[in-house]
C-alpha cells in the first residue's frame, strides 16, 4: 500500500514538472510615454515606470523591450535588479544615465542611444556584464560617443570597447514636433454598426502636445480631414495654433463626433504643417461602415 501511494506521489511530482515546462514566458513590449503619464517630468523615475509595469503583472520569466518616450534623464537606480528588462529604445535620453540605473539587469541585451551621447555615472552599469550588451548610436555619432568623457577614450579602457558590438543605425532625417497623438477612437479597422444602417456615433479626435515646441510663439496649421474609401475628402477641418495660444498649458485637444452613413472604409487624417506648407507630422485611423450606400459623414462638435 505504502507502495502505490509512493508511486502516486511521483507521477504527481512528474505531471507538474510536466506542467511547469509548459508555462510558456511572455514577452511584451511596453513604452514609456511621458506625454501619456500623468504628472511626469522630463526625468523618468521609478514610480513612472512601476506605474506603467503594474498593468502588465510580470513574472520573473517574463521579458520586455522598453522605449521611453519625450523623457531626457533617467534617474539613479532607474530599472535597478529589472530582471525582466531585455531591451532599452533610449534615444530620447539626452541628458544623463544616473548612477546604478542599470545595476542588476542581467538579461538586458540591448540599448539604443540618440545623437547627443547622455552624461553617464561612472556605476551606471554596474552590476551587469557589457560584453553581453549590444549598443545602437545613430549612423555618424561614432566620434562624439568616442570623445564623450563617461563612453569613449577619455573614460579608462574605453567604454565603447568594452560592449559586445556598437552598431550604427539610420536616423531619419524628419523631426515630429509638436508631438501628436491621434485620438483612441477609433482604433484602426474599427466596424461602426449597431444594427441601425450604420447610424452609431463614433468619437474621434486628437490631441497635440507642444511640450517639445522651443519658440511658443511659432504657429502650426493642423488639418484634420476624413476621406472615403476611393480616397475623396469628405470633411475638413483646419486649425492655426502656437503654444501661447495655449496660455500656460501644452496640450491642444480637439474632440468630434463622428456620424458616418452608408458601408465601406473610411480614414481619418491628421497632417501638422508649418505656416510655409511643410510638412511636420502627420497620422492616421481608418474605420469601417457597415449600412446604407456610402453618401456623406457629417461631423459635430462635442460640448
Amino acid at each position: 500500500m505504502f507502495n502505490k501511494l509512493l508511486q502516486k506521489i511521483i507521477i504527481l511530482i512528474c505531471l507538474g514538472i510536466m506542467c511547469a515546462a509548459n508555462v510558456k514566458a511572455a514577452t511584451y513590449d511596453i513604452t514609456f510615454d511621458r506625454y501619456a503619464i500623468a504628472g511626469a517630468t522630463s526625468n523618468i523615475s521609478s514610480a513612472n515606470v512601476s506605474s506603467v509595469l503594474s498593468v502588465y503583472s510580470l513574472t520573473a520569466s517574463d521579458r520586455y523591450n522598453a522605449k521611453i518616450i519625450g523623457f531626457t534623464l533617467i534617474a539613479a537606480d532607474e530599472f535597478k535588479d529589472d530582471v525582466n528588462l531585455l531591451s532599452l529604445d533610449a534615444a530620447s535620453i539626452s541628458n544623463s544615465i544616473g548612477g546604478n540605473a542599470f545595476n542588476g539587469c542581467i538579461n538586458l541585451a540591448t540599448i539604443k542611444l540618440g545623437n547627443q551621447p547622455p552624461v553617464l555615472a561612472s556605476t551606471a552599469f554596474d552590476g551587469i556584464d557589457l560584453s553581453y550588451i549590444t549598443l545602437y548610436i545613430p549612423a555618424g555619432s561614432r566620434s562624439v560617443y568616442e570623445e564623450h568623457s563617461g563612453w569613449g577614450k577619455a573614460y579608462i579602457g574605453n567604454r565603447l570597447e568594452l560592449f559586445a558590438d556598437v552598431i550604427e543605425y539610420f536616423v531619419p532625417p524628419a523631426t515630429l514636433e509638436p508631438y501628436i497623438v491621434l485620438g483612441s477612437l477609433p482604433t484602426d479597422g474599427q466596424l461602426i454598426d449597431d444594427g441601425t444602417n450604420g447610424s452609431k456615433t463614433m468619437e474621434n479626435g486628437y490631441k497635440v502636445s507642444f511640450a517639445n515646441v522651443s519658440d511658443a510663439s511659432k504657429q502650426y496649421r493642423f488639418v484634420y480631414e476624413i476621406k472615403n474609401s476611393k480616397g475623396r475628402t469628405i470633411w475638413k477641418k483646419e486649425e492655426v495654433v502656437c503654444k501661447n495660444d495655449l496660455k500656460g498649458g501644452t496640450e491642444f485637444t480637439k474632440n468630434y463626433n463622428l456620424r458616418p452613413s452608408g458601408n465601406g472604409q473610411g480614414t481619418i487624417i491628421l497632417t501638422i504643417k508649418d505656416m510655409k506648407g511643410k510638412v511636420i507630422a502627420t497620422d492616421s485611423r481608418t474605420f469601417e461602415v457597415e449600412g446604407i450606400p456610402p453618401r456623406i459623414i457629417s461631423v459635430k462638435k462635442k460640448k
